[in-house]
């Protein structure tokens, strides 16, 4: 005959965690039973099962408890405990709460919403899966020891159905405001201060209105002498000149703004703040003449004609952000009264014994940490009274340059 049980449920009622695990009730073997092996007594007023304890059997699950261990609840076990919770009235019982559990949900949504306005993304996700985790455990803590059923997957969803949408949202932003100033500012500044600027996640690129030292740097009479180069040596030279600029106005802290046939832009004090703009500004523009002289001399050695640049410097209030059509080609860029007068200065530098010219804003942000030569009041367009216009000392020209750059 097939090996089978007797089930007795044991006389202490235990916990619902107790009798929902395999083997609880009094097993007996039905051989043992039938060879009298088992006295009849043990089945005395009591309800008896009679059921198959074979794990393969298809009727054999794995429970929340017996999950526990891996086993599995036999049919006749699942039966069995569950009439031995009804007839001692010991069964789980449906919190009351429970039945305001669309309650609690709002509650945890609108808690979790309001966390998310006001935390970072890592801390409110952390936040997020804390509460989801506690409301989760507690519930199973009241199943487990307290016979109590309530009511926990809905709360610990709005609990961290925000946090988690919240922080993807503002990772997926953050990720964007990176690429956005990689792409806008990639071009103009150092990858360091690109860096720095990610780091403090504030810049204004929609347009500011903010002090800046403007710099403008022309070659003299390049079209001229270049006019009898090929096309390639034209170009090389220009990206060598190019490129050796753009090297000082980096190292100086400077934004590289563009470049207009063969003249240079840059700026200082913006996108980051620089309290000695003025200092680096006409700091920057003495190595490019520096650079320039020492290209020269490259270029006379080889026979070749040598190239003459002036500088224009001016400092003020401008408006400074990112403009241009739309997406497809923004420049970071600067306008106002200063930008026009530090091109005006330049083009003054034509005929001045001065390579590099400044105004009176610069000369005052700058300091004593840069030697001035005042030139007195020069009319520049869009001046009435003019503009009292000042040389940094080291920037007198040579009898080579003279030569190079009548005018």
């Amino acid at each position: 005959m097939p090996r089978a049980h007797l089930l007795r449920l044991p006389r202490p009622a235990g916990s619902f965690r107790g009798r929902g695990t395999p083997g609880h009730p009094s097993q007996y073997s039905a051989a043992d039973v039938l060879d009298d092996k088992v006295p009849l007594g043990n089945f005395a007023d009591r309800v008896v099962f009679i059921g198959s304890m074979r794990a393969s059997q298809r009727d054999a699950k794995i429970t929340s408890f017996s999950a526990m261990d891996g086993s599995r609840l036999a049919g006749v076990e699942k039966i069995a405990t569950q009439v031995d919770g009804i007839l001692r009235n010991h069964i789980p019982r449906r919190a009351r709460a429970a039945d305001s559990a669309w309650l609690l949900t709002m509650l945890f949504g609108v808690l979790g919403a309001a966390a998310a306005t006001r935390l970072r993304p890592g801390v409110l996700l952390g936040a997020a899966f804390a509460s989801a985790s506690a409301i989760l455990f507690g519930g199973f803590a009241l199943f487990a020891f307290g016979d109590v059923w309530f009511e926990t997957g809905f709360p610990a969803i709005a609990a961290i159905l925000p946090g988690v949408v919240t922080a993807a949202a503002r990772y997926r932003e953050e990720e964007e405001k990176r690429e956005f100033l990689t792409r806008a500012f990639g071009m103009y500044v150092p990858p360091p201060i690109v860096q720095q600027m990610m780091a403090r996640g504030a810049v204004a690129t929609e347009g500011a209105a903010r002090e800046l030292t403007i710099l403008f740097a022309d070659l003299r009479n390049f079209t001229a002498s270049a006019g009898g180069m090929p096309p390639e040596q034209t170009v090389q030279l220009l990206n060598e000149h190019f490129h050796a600029m753009a090297e000082v106005i980096a190292k100086h802290g400077g934004t590289l703004d563009k470049f207009i046939g063969d003249a240079v832009m840059a700026f200082w004090n913006a996108p980051l703040d620089d309290p000695q703009h003025a200092r680096h500004a006409c700091a920057a523009a003495m190595e490019m003449l520096e650079v320039l002289d020492r290209m020269n001399a490259v270029r006379l050695a080889a026979g070749k004609i040598p190239q003459e640049m002036g500088i224009g410097i001016d400092t003020g209030r401008v408006i400074v952000g990112s403009m241009g059509a739309s997406d497809r080609h923004l420049n970071y860029t600067a306008v106002g009264d200063a930008v026009n007068v530090a091109s005006r200065l330049e083009g003054l530098t034509k005929t001045s014994d001065y390579r590099i010219l400044a105004g009176e804003e610069t000369r005052r942000a700058a300091g004593e940490s840069v030697e001035f030569v005042e030139l007195g009041v020069v009319p520049v367009k869009g001046k009435e009274n003019g503009v009292t216009v000042f040389a940094v000392g080291s920037s007198k020209r040579t009898v080579t340059a003279a030569k190079s750059s009548p005018g």
